[in-house]
């Protein structure tokens, strides 16, 4: 009777079998079918398209958050650089009363926004500043003032000492050219 095992150097057909089946999937492993590496090619594709179409999503409204909450934030910050660059109004000092000539603003809007441009704050700022010499040195010119009318009326006590080409001509009828 033969033996159905098989001898040492003799491999079992069920051992045969089941390398055989391993070999030919380790070659499907190392090599797909081009069918199957275009399928999956695609896919990978596909899943990367769909990461960025999500990116594209976050992206987008970002831009719309930004765009919604910028315009105010910049707004915010201008305003208060320029309050923090305007001076500060003295309003005890100024009232309706001190100032006969002046009326109030019919469009306050239009003054804030005039308040808010550089070179009109510039513009006011030397002007207060030259009011303010004006007025230091307002008492320096009513001294000199005084002292030029005394000068003249002291001159005119010498009647004799006026140069003739300095005294005032009346002026006649004559003289009037209508």
């Amino acid at each position: 009777m033969e033996s159905i095992l098989p001898s040492k150097g003799e491999r079992s057909p069920q051992k045969i079998v089941s390398f055989e089946k391993s070999a030919v999937e380790e070659e499907d492993q190392h090599h797909h079918h081009p069918e199957e590496q275009t399928l999956d090619q695609v896919s990978d594709e596909i899943k990367e398209l769909e990461t960025l179409e999500e990116d594209v999503k976050l992206m987008a409204q970002k831009i719309a958050k930004f765009r919604e909450t910028l315009p105010s934030q910049l707004q915010n910050s201008l305003a208060s650089i320029l309050s923090a660059q305007k001076p500060p109004v003295n309003l005890e000092n100024h009232s309706d009363h001190d100032h006969p000539g002046t009326s109030t603003n019919p469009n306050p809007e239009s003054e804030a926004l005039v308040e808010h441009d550089p070179m009109y704050t510039e513009k006011i700022q030397t002007v207060k500043q030259k009011i303010s010499n004006n007025t230091s040195a307002m008492p320096s010119l009513l001294k000199r003032m005084k002292e030029c009318i005394s000068r003249i009326d002291n001159l005119d006590s010498f009647n004799n000492g006026i140069h003739p080409a300095f005294k005032r001509r009346k002026i006649t009828s004559e003289d009037c050219f209508i």
